[in-house]
Formats: C-alpha cells, structure tokens, sequence
C-alpha cells in the first residue's frame, strides 16, 4: 500500500470474512470505519466515513451530493460489492425498510416501556386539555409565557406548537 492510497486488496487484508461482509478491523467510530484515503470530492487525501471512503478506493469517482451507504446494512462492512449511493437519506431508508432492517422491532412495546419508566420517575404525558388550549394560543404569546401558564417546559409547548408532539390531536 503506497502511503495513504487505499486499494480494494488492502480493504480485504484489514479486515475479518463474516458471510459475505468484510468486518473492518481498522479504526472505527460509532461502529463506522474511519478510512484514510483519497476523496475524489475534494482532490486529496483525508479520513472518511466507511461507505464514502468505500466508494472512493472502489469506484475511483466522485459522489457529488450524493450519499454513499452499504446496502448490506451492517455499519463495520467495508465489502466494496455492497456499498451503494442514494440521492437522499430518505433513498437509503427505503432500502433499508425493504431490506428487513428494522424488523422485529415492536413500537408498540418501545411505547409501553417508556410509559413505564414516566410512571417510575413520577413523570405525567401533557394532558389533551393543556395541548388544545396551546394550539388554540395562536402565534402570539410566546412559548415561556404559555408554558408559565401551563406549568410546563418552554420546548415542550414548541414540539406542541410545531407538529412534533402529540399528534393524535391535530385537527
């Protein structure tokens, strides 16, 4: 390996065989390879997220706006076969969703642990009342001032005011 120019047969030595995916036993953040490499983005070399220095040591080509994302969905796979770009970051959840990524993961039972721990720490949901009479303030009085009136946090009122909590009781 020439200082700093990654090849594909430098990926495969760095990292471990596990089906069909490369785990890399590189550096890592978050679970994420940190790859140093040339970017064809930006004409020099520097140390990128997994996907994106992937593409680069693979495809030798820029990604512009683009995103790169390893369709096999395992973050420390650095297999050049699964990495793949996507226009948003809503393209790369679609693959995801229809790949079976978040499957068996039940939201159902995530809510009910998280109205358990409120019930623990003493915590109580917004009542309908306080959300309604919110929405009803109009744009004027700030979110202090209602969530003073209503003896609630100031950003629980702006979640309230912009869409983000409570839902179920939007007109």
């Amino acid at each position: 390996m020439k200082r700093g120019v990654m090849r594909v047969a430098d990926l495969r030595d760095r990292s471990r065989p596990h089906g069909t995916c490369w785990l890399w036993a590189g550096a890592a953040c978050c679970g994420s390879p940190r790859i140093f490499t040339f970017d064809y983005d930006r004409g020099e070399k520097r140390t990128m997220s997994g996907p994106r220095a992937v593409w680069s040591i693979s495809q030798r080509s820029a990604l512009g706006s683009r995103l790169a994302f390893m369709r096999c969905c395992v973050s420390s796979c650095v297999n050049p076969d699964h990495v793949g770009s996507a226009a948003s970051k809503a393209e790369i959840g679609a693959h995801h969703a229809a790949a079976g990524v978040r499957k068996g993961t039940n939201v159902e039972q995530r809510r009910a642990a998280i109205r358990v721990a409120w019930e623990r720490t003493g915590c109580q949901p917004t009542a309908p009342a306080i959300v309604l009479a919110i929405r009803a303030a109009g744009p004027g009085p700030s979110n202090m001032a209602l969530a003073r009136e209503h003896g609630i946090g100031h950003t629980t009122v702006s979640r309230i005011r912009r869409g983000e909590s409570h839902r179920a009781l939007l007109p």
